[in-house]
């Protein structure tokens, strides 16, 4: 059986306003009687199902005990899609009963376990209210939970909507999403119940996510890289939201802007024929700017400011600097949290949502039907010629224009990086390690260049600014110093890119 969920999250506000919305209504969901749900999640000691991607669990609803195995999910995007085992077992069950399983499933979960039987690792203890909604093209189960996850003495609150797709396309799920959202204010999430379970058990930090690698066919189409680079960036721009909502993690907000970039960079090699792609790349350029200032601070306090406070310096007073920095940095978070927790950045993923399954219907029509190697190619070519246009006289390239040339080189990394599976690893890997040291090169040299203007902009307070001023200045100093042997190996670095073999064109 193949599961399609999407998953959305509810504070107290919204899960009191959901059942008097006219979208509730449409289900009768206000009315439904709430069902007790507790399930019991098993692995092995070392966790080995999780690590495999399976989920094992055994669920009592009433008289029923069911058994259901998950694996892991396929794809990328915001609904969940994965094959689902369940399986009706005895009324006393207390462990799991394999020999229900279809005998492969059976098989890698026996070998998994070896010879211990699973074990239980945590509990959900949940209320669920099932409806459906009916539309032309699809029937959606609605799934409203209200309950915790325990694991031994922790315990976390849990409140979720869960759209599952029983008739129809994946389009279904989201359009209905967007027609919620316009009543209750929703979050996304990409998170299955498992996921909040085992990082609980384990005491586990939710850690920022990098791009997974895109997989393509070598009969892909420019379409279907297309529609599987704008689902890549899309999975990783909300996999970082817990990391930078809920964790605080400076690197969250890196990821996330990378996915925002990727975005991007795609719509504009292969999807600037779509008007409302055009639209959502703006958005992205809003949220990235919008990142981009709690990014630069973080990365000054990291890059710029730690070096020089490691030096233990006796006259140079570095307390101002900090102290603004501080709530500079407060105050961009601040605004990343706001901007994110508000209903239009769940819009704004939803209907990118909408425009990658609208792709992915839209089959082989027009230049998507051309193949994805030559139609990657031409954009690679196109993408290489104008970044090495801009480096031909590296060294005496100004800031501002080794800037530029770092963002042409980006939007040609990410490029490459789609269509890296249509080519022989042997003759991708040489280019794109030579692009990948370069552009943490410049990127180096970019962050000192930028901290004069980071300087500039801190709240330093009136009666600090003279201290303020001898510190940035040797701030400065220091790193410039470093910047100009930084630049020499940059050179290097851009002469050996140069040379490198452009792996499309073999």
């Amino acid at each position: 059986m193949r599961e399609i969920e999407l998953k959305l999250l509810l504070d107290t506000r919204a899960l009191a306003r959901l059942p008097q919305t006219a979208w509730a209504g449409r289900s009768d969901l206000a009315h439904v009687k709430r069902q007790r749900l507790r399930s019991t999640y098993f692995d092995t000691p070392d966790l080995a199902l999780k690590a495999a991607g399976f989920t094992l669990r055994v669920r009592e609803a009433g008289a029923k005990q069911i058994q259901t195995v998950k694996a892991k999910p396929r794809g990328t995007g915001l609904a969940l899609d994965r094959a689902e085992y369940e399986s009706p077992v005895g009324a006393s069950a207390a462990l799991p009963d394999l020999g229900l399983l279809p005998e492969e499933v059976a098989g890698a979960i026996e070998k998994l376990c070896g010879a211990a039987p699973p074990r239980p690792v945590f509990t959900t203890d949940i209320r669920r209210r099932t409806a459906y909604v009916k539309t032309p093209d699809a029937l959606i189960e609605l799934a409203l939970d209200e309950g915790a996850i325990l694991a031994g003495a922790e315990k976390e609150p849990l409140r979720e909507l869960e759209l599952e797709l029983k008739e129809g396309a994946p389009l279904a799920l989201y359009r209905e999403a967007l027609v919620l959202l316009e009543e209750v204010p929703l979050r996304l999430s990409l998170r299955s119940k498992a996921e909040h379970g085992f990082r609980l058990a384990s005491g586990g930090a939710i850690s920022p996510v990098k791009a997974a690698p895109i997989e393509l066919e070598a009969t892909a189409t420019a379409g279907e890289a297309l529609e599987a680079a704008l689902s890549s960036a899309l999975s990783q721009i909300l996999a970082n939201e817990p990391a930078i909502m809920e964790a605080g993690d400076p690197e969250g907000i890196h990821q996330m802007r990378v996915g925002l970039r990727r975005l991007r960079a795609m719509i504009g090699l292969l999807g600037d024929h779509s008007e409302e792609l055009n639209l959502l790349s703006s958005k992205a350029k809003e949220y990235a700017a919008i990142l981009g200032e709690a990014r630069d601070l973080d990365v000054f306090e990291e890059e710029i400011l730690s070096p020089v406070a490691a030096l233990d310096l006796l006259d140079v007073d570095l307390a101002p600097i900090v102290s603004a920095l501080k709530r500079a940095r407060k105050a961009a978070w601040t605004h990343v949290r706001a901007a994110l927790s508000e209903p239009e950045f769940t819009k704004f993923l939803l209907t990118l949502a909408c425009e990658i399954e609208a792709l992915r219907e839209a089959g082989k029509e027009g230049d998507l039907g051309a193949a994805a190697r030559e139609a990657g190619a031409a954009r690679l070519e196109k993408a290489a010629a104008k970044a090495g246009k801009l480096g031909r006289k590296f060294a005496a390239l100004p800031p501002p224009a080794r800037h530029e040339l770092r963002k042409r080189l980006k939007k040609l990394r990410y490029a490459a990086q789609v269509f890296e599976p249509l080519f022989k690893s042997g003759q991708t890997a040489p280019y794109l390690t030579h692009l990948g040291a370069l552009q943490d090169s410049l990127g180096a040299l970019n962050d000192v260049a930028a901290a004069e203007e980071t300087l500039a902009r801190l709240p330093v307070a009136a009666q600090h600014r003279t201290a303020a001023a001898k510190a940035g200045g040797f701030i400065l100093g220091y790193h410039g110093r470093r910047a100009e042997q930084d630049l020499k190996a940059a050179e290097k670095l851009w002469k050996k890119f140069a040379k490198a073999p452009r792996f499309w064109q073999g």
